[in-house]
């Protein structure tokens, strides 16, 4: 969902009709940092295996 919202501040323009978040600078590089973290948190996150698992 973050690097989603970084990809709409890329592209589109700050005056246009579909700007319905409106993204700054400052709030797309925190959203690219969010959205890198978060999917280096779920990529990392060390998987559990259970009996029932197989």
């Amino acid at each position: 969902m973050f690097l989603g919202l970084w990809v709409h501040g890329l592209v589109v323009e700050p005056s246009s009709a579909a700007n319905v978040v409106p993204v700054d600078d400052v709030g797309g590089v925190l959203h690219l940092l969010l959205g890198m973290i978060l999917a280096a948190l779920a990529l990392l996150r060390p998987r559990t295996v259970t009996a029932e698992d197989g």
